[in-house]
C-alpha cells in the first residue's frame, strides 16, 4: 500500500454477493458528495476522502443498495467489507445483451424475455427450441428461429436470429443455421431474447433479433446435479396414420453438471446423452431401388446424442482485475430428418421416398478468453472461438465448416471519472469462415470451397439522466467477403428510455438491420427427393430499420408482484431474401430445370403489437411464477407486382410475389402467423410442484404456391390441398408436468408434451411429434 497523505484518509475492502459469496466487480462505491470509484475484477474497492464524517453508497444493477455510516480520522486506513444482497423485484433483473454490460430490464431501450433455468429444467428441455416455443414473440418452424415474423422457412439456409453462447456467434459457418441439440443447457445462467434489429452490437444475422444463452460460473459451494429420464410416444390421434405394430417408441436420456471452485480457478464439467427412437416411420420404397441407402431405409426418424462440455476461469489475485479462461463443448450425433411426408393420412408419419436424410454428425467448439477490470471502471475483454461442424450425410448433402472468431471489447464505466451513469462500449470483431461441401457446387471457382470474412467496428454510449432517462446510440461498420464477392455497410441505433413514474417505464428504440447472404444460399446447388435448390451468386445483402414503441408497468396484486409489457412495433426490409419457386436451369436438368432459389424479393414489412406479463408470487410455502404473451404481426410484402428475376426458359412466367403464392389476400409474406399466444404457468407447494405450458399459433395463410399445385396436379401428391383445407384455424397445444420431491435433494417428475395429442403442422408437409409421456429424476447434491 503507498503512502497516505496527511490531509486524506482512506477507506477499502472487498464486496461479495451475499448468498454464494462471489466477489462482485463493478460496483459503484461513493460517498454523498459523489465522490467515488468502482470495485475491480475480484471485488476490490479503495476509496480515499477527507477525514470526517461519511455515508458511503454500494450500488450494484440487480442487488440492492447498501449504506455505511463511517467516521475516519486523518492517515486512517479503514478496511469495510460489504455483502450485497440480490433483488426480489422483476424490474430489476440484471440483463447482458441489450448493450453487453449489465443492466436492469426496467432501464433498457429494447423489448427483451429473460428465461431462468428453473423453467428449461421443470419441462425436461431436451433442445432449446422446444422452451422457445412457449416465448412470447417467437416461432420455431422447422427449426429455423422467428421473432415477430421477421422470416419465413428458408429450407435451412440463412438466419434472421442471431445465436449466441456468452456473446460469441454459434450458426454454422455455411449455412447460417443453428443446431439447438448442440448448445448446452445445464448449466445455464439465463436466457435473453432481443426481439428486434440488433445488427449494431451483433451484426449480420441479428436482423430480426438475438437468443443469447449465458453460462453460469461456480457459487462457493460446490454443486453436482444428475437427471435421468425415460418416455413414451402415445399413438398419433388420426388412428390410420400409426405406422409401428409391436410397441410405441421411446426416448431417454441423462444429464449431469458439476461446478465448484478450487481456490481462484472457477471449474464446470457438464454433459447430455439423449436417445429417441422416433415417430416417423421408415421409408415405403421398391427394394430393387439401388438409388436408396439400404444400411438406413430400414431406420425410423431416429436420434443419438451426446455433448459434454467443461469451462475453466483463473482469478489472478495478484493481479487484481486480472481473468483467463477457456470454455469449450464436444458433440456427437447421428439421427434422422425429413423434409416431406408421404400424405396427409396413412403417410402423415412417414417420409416421402427420397425425402429421408441420414446425418452422423461431429461438433465442437474451444473459447479462449481474457479479461481486465481497471481501478478505473473500464474493463477489456478478448474473447475467441473456434466452431467446428461436420456433417456426414446421404443424399449427397455432407458438408463441413470451420468458423473463427475473434472479439475485442473494451467497456468504460466513467463513474470513477466523475461523470455518471455513463457506459461507452467499444468493439471489433474478425471472422473466418471455410466450408467445403459438394453442396456448394455453385462456386465455379473452386466446386465445393468456399471462403468467406467480416471485419465489424462498432460503439455505443449509454448515459442515464436524472436518474429516470437512459439514451442509447450506436453505430457499427461491417466488411464481409465470400468467394472474393465485397459488400459492406453502415448503421445506426437509438433508443431512449424514461421512467415515467414508480414501476412505469415508457421506451422507444430506433436501429437499422442488415445480413449478407449465407455460403449455402449463394452456392448451393442440390436436390432433395424430387425438389431442386439452385445457386444464385448475384444474391445481395438485405437491409431494415426497426422503430419500437413501448411501456413496460411494474404492477402488485395483493401479494402478486410483476410486470406488463406493451409494445408497437414496424420493421421494414429492402432486398428481402426468400426461397422462390421458378425455372432456374437448363430444360435438360432434371426436373426441366425447376426448383428453389434464394432471390431478392423486393421491399415488405412487418408490423404489430405485442402484449407480455411476467408475475412472481410466495406466500410462506406456496410460490407462483407466471409468463404470458399474445403477438399480432401483419407481414406484408410492399412489391408484389415487382418481378424477382427472369426464368431460364419464357415458357415459365417470371416469378413475383403473386404467382408463387398460394394466397395472395393481403400480400401476407409466406410461412407466417399472425397471431400466436404463449403462456407458462408453474406453481410450487411445499413438496410439490405443478405447471402448464401452452401455445397458440394462427393458420398459416400463405405458403409456396408449387406445393399445392403439385399435390393437386398428381405430380407429387401429399395430401397437403386437403389437409390446408381440414386445418385452417390454428393450433393449440399444451403441456402439463407435475412432481414432487422426494427429500430435499432428489425430485420426481411426470411431464406431458402435445397434453390432447393433436395432429399439427408448424410447417406444411412436416408434422409434429404426438403426445409425449416422460418421468424425470433429478438429484442435486451440494
Amino acid at each position: 500500500m503507498g503512502p497516505v497523505s496527511s490531509q486524506t484518509a482512506f477507506i477499502e475492502g472487498v464486496v461479495k454477493d451475499a448468498s454464494s459469496g462471489n466477489t462482485l466487480p463493478g460496483v459503484n462505491v461513493f460517498d454523498q458528495n459523489k465522490k467515488g470509484t468502482t470495485t475491480d475484477g475480484n471485488g476490490y474497492y479503495k476509496l480515499e476522502l477527507q477525514p470526517g464524517e461519511h455515508i458511503i453508497t454500494f450500488s450494484f444493477i440487480g442487488y440492492k443498495t447498501h449504506e455505511k455510516r463511517v467516521s475516519l480520522q486523518e492517515k486512517e486506513q479503514l478496511t469495510q467489507n460489504v455483502q450485497l444482497f440480490l433483488e426480489a423485484e422483476l424490474l430489476d433483473v440484471v440483463v447482458v445483451s441489450a448493450g453487453k454490460f449489465e443492466q436492469s430490464l426496467s432501464d433498457i431501450t429494447v423489448s427483451m424475455e429473460v428465461i431462468k433455468p428453473k423453467l428449461i429444467q421443470d419441462r425436461n428441455t431436451t433442445t432449446l427450441e422446444s422452451m422457445l416455443q412457449v416465448t412470447p414473440g417467437v416461432t420455431i418452424i422447422d427449426n429455423e428461429p422467428q421473432i415477430r415474423s421477421g422470416s419465413g422457412f428458408s429450407f435451412g439456409a440463412g438466419s434472421r436470429v442471431q445465436i449466441l453462447i456468452d456473446d460469441l456467434p454459434i450458426l454454422s459457418g455455411d449455412a447460417g443455421r443453428p443446431t439447438w441439440s448442440y448448445l448446452p443447457i445445464e448449466n445455464l445462467e439465463q436466457m435473453e431474447i432481443i426481439k428486434g434489429a440488433s445488427s449494431v452490437l451483433y451484426g449480420s444475422s441479428a436482423l430480426s433479433g438475438v437468443i443469447n444463452l449465458r453460462t453460469a460460473y461456480p457459487r462457493e459451494t460446490p454443486r453436482t446435479e444428475v437427471t435421468l429420464f425415460t418416455g413414451r410416444y402415445s399413438d398419433p390421434s388420426i388412428e390410420e396414420s400409426v405406422w409401428w405394430n409391436e410397441s410405441n417408441s421411446l426416448i431417454g436420456g441423462l444429464s449431469f453438471l458439476h461446478s465448484r471452485k478450487i481456490q481462484s480457478l472457477d471449474l464446470v464439467v457438464s454433459g447430455n446423452y439423449f436417445g429417441d427412437q422416433g415417430y416417423i416411420g421408415p421409408e415405403i420404397i421398391d427394394p430393387a431401388d439401388s438409388s436408396f441407402y439400404p444400411e438406413h431405409i430400414s431406420r425410423n426418424g431416429f436420434e443419438n446424442r451426446g455433448r459434454i462440455s467443461v469451462s475453466l476461469r483463473k482469478n489472478f489475485e495478484k493481479t487484481p482485475g486480472l481473468k483467463i479462461g477457456l470454455n469449450t463443448n464436444f458433440y456427437k450425433s447421428k439421427s434422422t430428418a425429413t423434409l416431406l411426408w408421404l400424405n396427409a393420412d396413412t403417410g402423415l408419419y412417414r417420409p416421402s421416398p427420397g425425402s429421408l436424410t441420414f446425418t452422423d454428425q461431429d461438433a465442437y467448439h474451444i473459447d479462449p478468453f481474457i479479461e481486465y477490470y481497471s481501478n478505473n471502471g473500464g474493463k477489456h475483454a478478448l474473447r475467441s472461438r473456434l466452431y467446428s461442424l461436420d456433417n456426414l450425410n446421404t443424399n449427397n448433402q455432407s458438408n463441413f465448416s470451420d468458423v473463427w472468431y475473434s472479439e475485442y471489447q473494451y467497456t468504460q464505466h466513467f463513474d470513477s471519472l466523475s461523470i455518471p451513469d455513463l457506459v461507452s462500449t467499444f468493439g471489433t470483431v474478425y471472422e473466418d469462415v471455410n466450408a467445403e461441401s459438394d453442396l456448394f457446387a455453385g462456386n465455379d471457382g473452386d466446386a465445393g470451397k468456399n471462403n468467406a470474412t467480416k471485419l465489424a467496428f462498432y460503439l455505443q454510449l449509454d448515459k442515464k439522466f436524472f436518474d429516470k432517462l437512459s439514451i442509447s446510440l450506436g453505430v457499427r461498420n461491417e466488411n464481409f467477403e465470400i468467394n472474393g464477392l465485397n459488400e459492406s455497410a453502415t448503421i445506426f441505433r437509438s433508443g431512449l428510455n424514461y421512467k415515467l413514474a414508480e414501476a412505469s417505464f415508457l421506451r422507444a428504440s430506433f436501429g437499422q438491420g442488415f445480413r449478407f447472404p449465407s455460403i449455402g444460399e449463394k452456392f448451393i446447388k442440390t436436390n432433395v427427393s424430387s425438389l431442386f435448390i439452385y445457386p444464385n451468386t448475384d444474391l445481395r445483402s438485405e437491409k431494415s430499420w426497426n422503430l419500437e414503441l413501448g411501456l413496460k408497468q411494474g404492477f402488485k396484486l395483493g401479494q402478486l408482484k410483476g410486470f406488463a409489457d406493451l409494445a408497437l412495433f414496424q420493421q421494414e426490409f429492402e432486398r428481402f431474401i426468400e426461397f422462390t419457386f421458378g425455372q432456374w436451369g437448363p430444360i435438360s436438368d432434371p426436373g426441366l430445370g425447376l426448383g428453389f432459389r434464394s432471390l431478392n424479393t423486393g421491399d415488405a414489412r412487418v408490423t404489430g403489437l405485442e402484449l407480455s406479463i411476467v408475475g412472481f408470487q410466495k406466500i410462506n410455502d406456496m410460490e407462483l411464477n407466471l409468463m404470458l404473451g399474445y403477438t399480432y404481426t401483419k407481414p406484408i410484402s410492399l412489391t408484389p407486382n415487382e418481378l424477382y428475376t427472369e426464368n431460364e426458359d419464357p415458357f415459365w412466367p417470371d416469378p413475383n410475389y403473386l404467382n408463387t403464392s398460394s394466397d395472395t389476400a393481403g400480400h401476407i409474406l409466406k410461412y407466417r402467423m399472425q397471431h400466436a399466444i404463449r403462456g407458462d404457468i408453474g406453481l410450487d407447494y411445499k413438496k410439490f410442484h405443478l405447471g402448464i405450458s401452452g401455445r397458440y399459433n394462427s393458420n398459416m395463410a400463405n405458403i409456396d404456391r408449387i406445393f399445392e399445385d403439385l399435390d393437386t396436379q398428381g405430380i407429387l401428391e401429399t395430401g397437403l390441398t386437403q389437409w390446408r383445407k381440414d386445418n385452417n384455424k390454428g393450433d393449440a397445444i399444451f403441456d402439463l408436468r407435475g412432481g414432487f420431491k422426494l427429500n430435499e435433494n432428489t425430485k420426481l417428475s411426470l411431464i406431458i408434451t402435445n397434453l390432447l395429442n393433436r395432429a399439427y403442422a408448424m410447417r406444411p408437409l412436416a408434422i409434429e411429434a404426438p403426445r409425449l409421456f416422460t418421468i424425470q429424476f433429478k438429484s442435486t447434491i451440494k
